[in-house]
């Protein structure tokens, strides 16, 4: 999977286990109700918008509802430690 399907699929799992209407979840994650639609189609997308969005599905994942194994999941990356 390429980091746009990883998204969509994201997108689709909870859309699908919480009955959440797309146009609801696209302004809640993108701003914009119609952009997974449009993301669907190929238009583009920001790296940090990609990133917001990762960060949001992460923060509101449903407790009862597997994170899809093929996808990393933001909060289960270990992060590079600074040096001082």
């Amino acid at each position: 999977m390429n980091i746009i399907q990883d998204i969509l699929a994201l997108c689709e799992t909870f859309m699908v286990s919480t009955k959440t209407p797309r146009t609801v979840l696209s302004a809640k994650v993108f701003g914009a109700s119609q952009k997974i639609d449009e993301i669907r189609e190929g238009a583009g997308i920001t790296s940090r918008k990609i990133d917001e969005a990762f960060e949001w599905f992460d923060r509101h994942w449903p407790a009862d509802v597997d994170w899809p194994a093929a996808i990393p999941r933001p909060s289960q990356q270990t992060k590079p430690s600074r040096s001082a």
